[in-house]
Formats: structure tokens, C-alpha cells, sequence
């Protein structure tokens, strides 16, 4: 199966949103997109898609930046920063 990344429309975005408990899961695993998202991305308002995520997390800067020059050098989209904060 051949998956293509959802790419976004415009400008960058700043959006804080937050984490939901998950009775089921028994852990903080819900995000809720906000409007800004689906603006940028209208695919994901589509009911018939079947939408999947893909995470990729490095643990150092250098992994980081190899891995980015490799997805330039593919012409692949530019992945989303996500950031987890604690109150």
C-alpha cells in the first residue's frame, strides 16, 4: 500500500490546543484539531478518506537535521513540530 502525505495550503501556523483524557485508554491521547488545521488541510474534512498518521520523533538535533535533509532531498512535505506541555 502507497500512502501520500497530506501536504498544507498556506502560510505557517502557531496554533496551542489541547490533550484529552481518555477514559478507555487511561491516558492523555486525544488531540482535537483545531479550525486553522482542517482550513489547511481540507482533505481531512473529507468522510470517505481514510486519514492515518504517521510520528517520527529523534532524540538528538543531528538525527533531526539528517533526517529533514533527506526528506528536502525527496521533495517530501515538511513535518509538523508537535510539543507537549505540562501546566
Amino acid at each position: 500500500m502507497t500512502l501520500a502525505a497530506i501536504r498544507p495550503c498556506d502560510d505557517p501556523l502557531d496554533i496551542m490546543g489541547n490533550v484529552s483524557y481518555s477514559d478507555n485508554y487511561g491516558a492523555w491521547n486525544i488531540i482535537r484539531l483545531k479550525k486553522d488545521v482542517l482550513r489547511e488541510f481540507p482533505q481531512l474534512k473529507e468522510k470517505t478518506a481514510k486519514v492515518r498518521y504517521k510520528l517520527l520523533f529523534y532524540k538528538t538535533y543531528d538525527e533531526l537535521r539528517e533526517a529533514v535533509r533527506k526528506m528536502q532531498e525527496n521533495n517530501e512535505p515538511l513535518p509538523m513540530l508537535l510539543y507537549f506541555y505540562k501546566e
